[in-house]
């Protein structure tokens, strides 16, 4: 799910690639306030499904997904090829984000085993194979609000220092970090010597495929959703230091203006 704008940069090219999800306030004579949930697909910009709800709860941005993911004949579809959500990251559509995530993680929990042992034939490689333990592992020791924290923490740090050469580089730090947090390939050693135990800590490596794989997977779950978040904070942070100097050129010219 990413943050609505004016524009989206990245423009559709095939249908159900970008769905544009949202509510319209409804004042019926007579009824009060009703809400019309919408989904609109960006590349047709044809209404994809509609539901029109008393509330404006999570379950009724559910609802009407669900309902879109079976007009569109996607509800058969794994979650990696499930299109984009773009909406305005209201309350309401957070618990959809969590939703998305647990499918993933779901979909990964299948997937971490060698395909031709499950299914008799192959389906996805050893890297996919290992990408997707990595993923179930995450999903599994860590929340989603702190695995969202953390990837939108990454991205902010990006965006405000650029602490990453290249968009790979980003990426492959999110997955060691959500790695690292969620505890997974360590393994604890004690030392003895004479002034007492020394516990070092040692992590098992990734090679470059898996880890491009486990990004892959983190940015289709969480990481569209916490890149947005980070752009918002940021622009927050710069409007407040805006502010702050202006306020202080406004004092620093009270102070300079003669008596």
């Amino acid at each position: 799910m990413i943050k609505a704008a004016e524009a989206f940069k990245d423009k559709t090219t095939a249908p159900n690639r970008l769905w544009q999800t949202d509510f319209t306030y409804l004042k019926v004579a007579g009824w009060g306030w009703h809400y019309l949930s919408t989904v609109l697909g960006d590349f047709s910009r044809f209404i994809v499904a509609w539901k029109l709800c008393a509330t404006m709860k999570a379950q009724d941005v559910t609802a009407t997904l669900d309902l879109a993911l079976a007009a569109s004949g996607l509800d058969q579809m794994t979650v990696v090829h499930r299109p984009r959500l773009l909406s305005d990251n209201g309350a309401s559509y957070f618990p959809a984000l969590e939703r998305r995530w647990q499918e993933t993680v779901g979909t990964c929990r299948g997937n971490a085993e060698p395909s031709y042992r499950t299914q008799g034939r192959f389906t996805h490689n050893k890297y996919e194979t290992a990408a997707s333990a990595i993923i179930r592992d995450i999903g599994e020791a860590l929340t989603f609000t702190r695995a969202f924290d953390l990837v939108a923490a990454l991205h902010l740090l990006q965006i405000e220092r650029g602490a990453f050469r290249t968009e790979e580089a980003l990426e492959f730090c999110t997955v060691e970090a959500l790695r690292r947090a969620a505890g997974i390939g360590r393994f604890i050693t004690e030392m003895r010597e004479a002034k007492g135990t020394i516990r070092r800590s040692f992590r098992k490596e990734v090679d470059k495929n898996t880890r491009a794989a486990a990004a892959k997977l983190i940015r289709v779950g969480i990481g569209v959703a916490a890149l947005a978040l980070a752009k918002r904070e940021a622009a927050r942070a710069d409007k407040e230091r805006a502010t702050r100097a202006s306020y202080w050129q406004a004092v620093q010219a009270i102070e300079a203006a003669p008596v």
